[in-house]
């Protein structure tokens, strides 16, 4: 009784240390390393992918998945094996589909802009649209591979959301400021309030505009006031 005791706090750390152990391992299963998997991101998915610009650079299957997720992490074998089928083989080099992947838990903006709030989410751009793939569908290679070989025609045609136009500003601010913290800080602070307070954004652009046409008529009051003294 007394040794079970003293060993006892030893078998609770061994526990959760296997129990970490195992979390790690299937956080770190999904992976487009060594894969022809292309890995897309809030930075790069628009210019890759040119979904809401034309889709010039070919038809993109792209699996939003997360890291806790267990059935993402069963599907991945089997989207890991699309991908070779696609990339690899004489029968299907030529159809032009690109497997992608969205790490979830890293790309907001992307989850927001696509609306995606469960996983995996398969959404498969084409024919300058957007289909998805049946969520209660068997995910098997057969069905993926039929569904980005034609089988997405059978499904509803959708609209690519184009990307929000105040964040891509703020993108590109950001990389003209990113050695500057309290800028960066503050542009941090704007997204934050564009992605997740619709109806702050929508009252501080608000704000912003009526600003600017009182400053604007301001200054036009000002300037004609000083021309009609000058002429006096």
């Amino acid at each position: 009784m007394q040794l079970s005791i003293i060993f006892w706090p030893y078998v609770q750390v061994l526990f959760l240390f296997s129990l970490g152990t195992h979390v790690s391992c299937s956080e770190s299963s999904i992976s487009t390393r060594k894969t022809h998997i292309v890995e897309l991101t809030d930075e790069n998915f628009e210019h890759l992918t040119q979904a809401s610009s034309g889709q010039t650079t070919g038809k993109w299957v792209v699996n939003f998945s997360s890291p806790t997720c267990p059935h993402c992490v069963s599907l991945y074998p089997t989207y890991k094996q699309l991908s070779e089928t696609l990339m690899t083989t004489e029968e299907h080099k030529q159809s032009g589909v690109i497997v992608a992947l969205v790490d979830s838990s890293k790309n907001p903006k992307l989850l927001q802009r696509f609306s995606v709030n469960s996983f995996p989410t398969l959404l498969y751009f084409a024919d300058q649209s957007m289909f998805q793939f049946p969520p209660k569908s068997p995910r098997t290679q057969e069905s993926l591979l039929q569904f980005v070989l034609g089988g997405y025609q059978e499904n509803e045609k959708m609209s690519v959301p184009g990307n929000n136009i105040v964040l891509q500003a703020i993108e590109d601010l950001r990389r003209k400021v990113h050695n500057v913290k309290v800028f960066n800080d503050f542009l941090n602070d704007v997204e934050h309030i564009v992605m997740y307070r619709k109806n702050a954004a929508a009252m501080l652009i608000g704000f912003g505009a009526l600003l600017g046409v009182l400053m604007s008529s301001l200054f036009r009051l000002l300037t004609s006031s000083t021309k009609k003294q000058k002429k006096d």
